[in-house]
Formats: structure tokens, sequence, C-alpha cells
């Protein structure tokens, strides 16, 4: 095979494969026929194999081979070692594709994908990775950055755009991304930036917000982070927002003494659970007023009020509406108090708010001297947490104290499967406005949902065939 014979079907192979040449479709046939159309007065030999031939001139990437000539790989070398001795470290093959396509298309290179596997095969002095090519293996995109940025004037916020400038064959996307880090870099108000250890801070300050969220932790088992002032640092950086100071102050300054979970501190590795905040909070309080319960679940992020009652009473003893009390600290004469209830009771089951008199139960002692007068939620307390003789069933917990009593050896599945029972004990008619009346009226809930009256009809229809 002559010379001028290969480079010919060099040539054929240019102008009708320039985007690559898929392994499994091309045939040695096709290229002969290609061949035989550019020189009808020539055929390429039958012993000649035009497969092994593109394989030993060509490269392998993703299926394909690539043609590109020694001549244009030569050029693109070139140009690659032309743009790196021009002072960029790190260049980007979108980028450098997306300033060069005219010339690398004439050189059969049709996207920055096969451009950087053309260069991977090149023995070089460079280094060349999947995303980028640089002056050695040791550049890194945030160390150029940095660089770059430590040479502008100090303390001046600068922008994307400036960085860009300096490093145009980075895409602007990635000089953002490596700026996004907050130990490294701080966002102002306006977008721009400036490197986090340029910002200035009042140093006594911020270690007198340590010592009380020191003091909040040992106190409540947690700290409220966004609730700190920081008066002194804001006025020493206005061009940032409170939350970007907030969030540098404490990678500088806590981080060490605390973990943060959004707004809440907690002592490193302990649960962080909004529920298990709150249950820690209670259990460390003597005495606390529904008011300071809900402002404290506002700021753990609990909305639902079902939630943090529920939580409350884990811990605490409800003694009226609006205070909860240290369970060790009430005493309940517990059979004597089961007794009082006995004739209310009377081995139904009956609604919470059905109890109207606390004449007769005994007095409920506090370890700390004085006595608590009997109501509906120090009922339901006593009911939750003490009584041998009788449980109490509610849908949700809430304020408005609505729920069931029934004797402790009736067992119920559910709540919907008491409230069942009791339409059943009660003979109500199995329709859903009876149903609704008598359940609200009697305070076992407190709104009609049509959802849950039907699947009380329909579980009262199954009670009603097992009787």
């Amino acid at each position: 095979m002559s010379d001028k014979m290969l480079k010919k079907i060099l040539v054929v192979i240019s102008e009708n494969f320039s985007n690559g040449v898929r392994a499994d479709f091309i045939t040695d046939n096709q290229i002969r026929r290609a061949y035989k159309l550019r020189y009808s007065d020539e055929e390429i030999p039958a012993s000649f194999s035009v497969m092994n031939f593109i394989k030993k001139v060509s490269f392998y990437y993703s299926g394909k081979y690539y043609f590109v000539t020694a001549l244009n790989r030569g050029r693109i070398f070139r140009l690659v070692d032309k743009v790196l001795n021009a002072g960029n470290m790190i260049v980007y093959y979108d980028e450098f594709f997306s300033r060069y396509r005219g010339k690398l298309n004439d050189w059969h290179v049709k996207t920055s994908s096969v451009l950087g596997a053309l260069l991977r095969t090149n023995d070089s002095q460079y280094y060349f990775s999947d995303k980028y090519f640089a002056v050695n293996k040791f550049v890194r995109l945030g160390d150029v950055i940095e660089y770059k940025i430590r040479a502008l004037p100090l303390g001046v916020p600068f922008t994307v755009e400036q960085i860009h400038e300096q490093l145009s064959f980075v895409p602007s996307s990635e000089i953002e991304r490596a700026l996004s880090n907050p130990r490294k870099y701080s966002k102002t108000i306006d977008g721009k930036y400036l490197l986090t250890e340029q910002l200035s801070f009042d140093l006594s300050e911020i270690n007198e917000v340590r010592r009380g969220l020191l003091s909040d932790l040992k106190n409540d088992g947690h700290a409220i982070f966004n609730v700190q002032e920081f008066p002194n640092t804001f006025a020493l950086n206005p061009e940032f927002s409170e939350a970007t100071i907030r969030g540098v102050v404490f990678d500088r300054f806590l981080s060490k003494d605390f973990s943060r979970h959004g707004n809440i501190l907690t002592v490193h590795g302990a649960a962080c659970g909004g529920s298990n905040l709150l249950k820690r909070f209670c259990s460390l309080r003597e005495e606390m007023t529904l008011n300071e319960l809900n402002d404290r679940a506002r700021k753990l992020g609990i909305l639902r009020q079902t939630t943090v009652i529920e939580v409350a009473m884990d811990s605490m003893i409800r003694v009226s509406k609006n205070i909860f009390v240290k369970d060790s600290f009430i005493k309940f004469h517990t059979s004597a108090i089961d007794e009082a209830l006995t004739p209310f009771v009377k081995g139904r089951i009956i609604a919470l708010r059905d109890v109207t008199s606390f004449d007769k139960f005994d007095p409920v002692k506090d370890t700390r001297g004085f006595e608590w007068e009997w109501n509906i939620y120090l009922l339901e307390s006593f009911l939750r947490k003490v009584s041998r003789k009788y449980k109490f069933h509610t849908l949700k917990a809430t304020s408005l104290v609505t729920g069931a009593i029934c004797p402790r050896d009736k067992i119920f599945l559910n709540y919907i499967d008491l409230m069942s029972a009791v339409v059943m004990q009660e003979n109500i008619p199995l329709d859903t406005n009876s149903i609704d009346a008598f359940l609200i009226e009697k305070n076992f809930r407190t709104r009609r949902v049509e959802s849950l009256s039907t699947s009380i009809i329909e579980r009262a229809h199954v009670m009603s065939l097992a009787i």
C-alpha cells in the first residue's frame, strides 16, 4: 500500500466521518464505496483492512473511533500550549471549545468532550483531567481563584465577573460554585464577595454571646441561635446580611462548642429533633406556663399544639389550663381518687368532661408545700400517668381537653374503636349527623369530620354483628 493511497483513504474518512466512526456500524465496504466515489479511477485493494487502519490512526472514545490527522492533532496541541503559556493556569474544555469552535470544527473535533478525550491521549508536560487541563496536576481551581482574589485591593468586595475576566477559560458557574464556600468567602447584600477572614468582629461581644449560649445549653439542653444579637459586629460589616454574619460567627467562633441544627444549638452528638429538645427543656423545668411552652416550641420550629402538649405531658403534670409542673412534685392518693371516679364511670365509657364535680377527690399535694385544686386538666394528667383502674383516650391532645375515660380492662385498637363502642353503648343512630352531634356535644371530639364519622359507622356495624 503506497503512502499516496493511505493519504487518500485518510481524506475519504475525514470527509465522510468527521464526527467519528461508530465501531459497531462502519464496515470496510462502506469505506471502499466512499473511496470509489471520491477516486473513481482506483479501488482499495481487497487485501487491505480498512478497519485495522482506522484503529491505528484514530483514537477510541465512547463507542467511536475519532479520526483527526496528525497534522490537525499537532495544531490542537500547539493551540493548547499557546493558551497555557499565556498565563492561564487552568482551562476548562467547554470554555476552550467555545472560544475556538471554528478552528476545532475545521480540524474535525466537534464537541468539547471529544476535545478532552483527544488531549488526554497526548503525552504532555501538562495535566489533563475529565473537566479541564492545567499547567500541572497540582493546580486546583479554588487555589487559583484565591490567588487572583488576594491580588485585589484588600477588604474591597469583588464580583464573579471580576474573577472571570482574569480566568476567562473557567466557566462563571464554576467560579460562583467555588465562592459559595462560606468558610472562605462571604456574600454581600448586593451579590459581591469578600474573603471571610477579612470581615471584622467584636470578639468581646461574641464571647459574651458564647457564655449566654453555654448557660442556655446547661439549663435547657439546647440554645436558640437566631435570637442572639451581635450589634457591634453587624455594624462593622454593613455590606453583609445579618444571616451571613451569624453564619460566619458560628463557623469561626462557636462551632467547636456547639452543633448547629438550623437555629438550634446542642452539644455535639446530641439528638436534635424538635420534640426531643422540647422534652429535654420540659424535663429541666420545675414549673412552666402554657405561653412559655408555646414560645419555646415556636423557637424550636414545632407548630402543632397537639405535639407541644403531648411532649409536655410526658414529663410534667398539667395542673391547670395554663400551668405545667414537674411530675415528681405532685403526689396523688391514687386508690382514693380511683374510688372517687367510680360513681361517674360505672364500668362504662364516659367523656372526660362528664366528671363535673371534684368534691370527693382527695387534695393534690405539691412537695413544695401547697395544694392544687382539682380540674379537668389535672384529671387528664392523673388518668394518663397514675390511675390503676381507669384509662384516658383521645384523638389528639388539645387545650380544649377532649377525650374519654374507660375502665382499664377495656381494650381498644384506637380512638375510632372507642368512639364506635360509645356510640353503640349509648344507642346513637348510625348516621353521620347523629354521631357528630353526640360526640361533639359530649366532648369526645371537637368538630365534624365526615371520613371519621364514616369509619365509626363502619366499625359500629362490625361490632353489632359480634354481639
